[in-house]
């Protein structure tokens, strides 16, 4: 709760009191009858007072726990993003070593290896993309985000294609410092994607803390 209204509300509480023992002094009776009014009197107040000190508690409690499990699932998104990452390096890195044992006509055996090893890295990838996913709409139901960020994961997908797309021409070029240009842009280009989301997660993590401290 916010200085500007715990100020309202020990205003309003002042007032009430203010009128209640305003009215203790206008009555007309024995000792026992105004002693009597006054302790009901201030058991009115301490049943106000107990009502609001009772929503504020609870005001804050919901928001503390609101908080501490956005929080938790911010952790697990960014951890889902950086798991995601390094299935795509592991994928790509596969892809990469399968395309240059068939455009340069490697053993018939090693190639059924990579093979091996780069439908291995495929599954894991899908995997840590699914989990992505979810943690990605899990935040989301609490947290507003636009669909055009970089960290949605639609976009991701949509960035990363042309990166697993573009490896097979680069080693079918007859220019080996042009193939090797192509490499160094493909992984400029992962390494954006990167730097755009991790950028991004910063700022949310900032938006979320101004909320925080403005509640």
């Amino acid at each position: 709760m916010n200085s500007i209204r715990f100020y309202i509300l020990v205003s309003s509480l002042l007032i009430i009191s203010g009128i209640i023992i305003g009215q203790l002094f206008n009555f007309e009776g024995d000792t026992l009858e105004r002693i009597a009014k006054v302790l009901s009197s201030l058991a009115s107040i301490a049943t106000v007072v107990g009502a609001i000190v009772a929503t504020i508690a609870l005001t804050s409690w919901r928001a503390q726990y609101t908080h501490t499990k956005l929080d938790k699932l911010m952790d697990e998104l960014e951890d889902s993003f950086s798991d995601l990452f390094r299935t795509i390096h592991q994928y790509r890195f596969n892809q990469i070593m399968v395309v240059k044992y068939e455009t340069n006509s490697g053993s018939p055996s090693d190639y059924k290896e990579l093979k091996k090893l780069e439908l291995g890295s495929q599954g894991n990838y899908f995997k840590a993309r699914e989990i992505y996913h979810r943690k990605y709409e899990q935040f989301t139901r609490h947290y507003f985000l636009k669909n055009t960020m970089k960290i949605n994961p639609h976009k991701i997908d949509q960035d990363i294609v042309p990166i697993y797309q573009g490896l097979r021409n680069i080693y079918t070029q007859d220019d080996i410092r042009e193939s090797n240009r192509l490499l160094c842009k493909n992984d400029d280009d992962l390494e954006l994607i990167w730097t755009q989301c991790k950028h991004e997660f910063e700022q949310v993590r900032s938006q979320a803390l101004l909320i925080r401290n403005s509640s």
